[in-house]
């Protein structure tokens, strides 16, 4: 079978993205409680997610029950949390142009010297540090090429009132993977928009592409959500994901570093980072198309 030349893969990629979704419908889930003291109040974690309203072939699952050696669905959209933040749509269907392009990188990386099968070490710690050499290259069917300029800027999004309070309200919502409709509409981002040169990706876009990497490596791993305090252990709402392999060590490809989990010697459920501590959330919803 013949590569895609440059000028089919903009065509491919653009019928392809016209027969998705989007757009999904918002909620809220509470997903975390914590209190740094016993006597102490606490603090909810509340994150703006996808819901399955008006999808019949659509499910909600949550990243703290996802399978160590089959990390993800074919087909889902994963928050950010913001409620300002994107909605990805992510497609690993077999002739999706995410799926090839995974395939593409493995086999560069592969090439390069840095085969899982070989010395898996190696290959993680590449992983770790430094993957954006196999973006936006040369490749004439190379993915990052064709979707830069089709796929566009990430839609705006203001969230009502009404919607906002939804955040504030646990009467009656306990801490859990529910997830409440905000009754509004949020664009989806398809995930290939950050391997062009027009984004800028957070540590969530950096975990995902580590996480679909391993993933085509057959490499079992969890994708882990949760936020993190420069000042220890305090009542933070910054949001942070890496990944935990199957042996318990950390590969944050954000940071740049692979190594085992180390706790705090105070409070046990928070864990070092690099010059920083992170706790994770209870739960955390994400939406998947069957």
């Amino acid at each position: 079978m013949g590569h895609a030349t440059l000028s089919q893969c903009p065509r491919m990629i653009r019928d392809f993205l016209a027969n998705s979704p989007g757009e999904v419908q918002s909620g809220v889930a509470h997903v975390h409680q914590y209190r740094l003291k016993s006597d102490d109040p606490g603090i909810v974690v509340s994150v703006m997610v996808p819901s399955a309203t008006g999808f019949p072939n659509a499910k909600m699952a949550d990243l703290a029950m996802q399978d160590l050696k089959h990390p993800w669905p074919q087909k889902f959209v994963l928050s950010d949390g913001y409620s300002g933040g994107d909605f990805l749509y992510v497609d690993l269907s077999p002739k999706s142009p995410l799926k090839i392009e995974m395939k593409r990188v493995l086999n560069r990386m592969k090439k390069d010297g840095f085969d899982p099968a070989v010395d898996r070490e190696a290959f993680l710690n590449h992983v770790a540090s430094d993957t954006s050499q196999y973006f936006n290259s040369s490749e004439a069917d190379s993915l990052t090429k064709a979707a830069d300029g089709i796929i566009s800027d990430p839609p705006a999004f203001n969230m009502g009132t009404a919607a906002s309070q939804t955040f504030s309200d646990f009467k009656g919502k306990g801490i859990g993977s529910m997830v409440f409709d905000l009754g509004e509409k949020k664009g989806l981002v398809p995930f290939e928009y950050y391997f062009t040169d027009n984004a800028c990706g957070m540590c969530i876009h950096k975990a995902l592409l580590a996480s679909l990497i391993l993933d085509e490596a057959g490499i079992p791993h969890r994708f882990r959500t949760g936020f993190a305090s420069f000042t220890g252990p305090s009542y933070s709402n910054t949001g942070h994901s890496f990944l935990e392999l199957e042996d318990g060590r950390i590969l944050d490809p954000t940071w740049h570093f692979l190594k085992p989990k180390v706790m705090h010697p105070q409070n046990s459920d928070w864990i070092e980072g690099a010059g920083w501590w992170w706790t994770p959330n209870s739960h955390f919803p994400y939406l998947v198309f069957e």
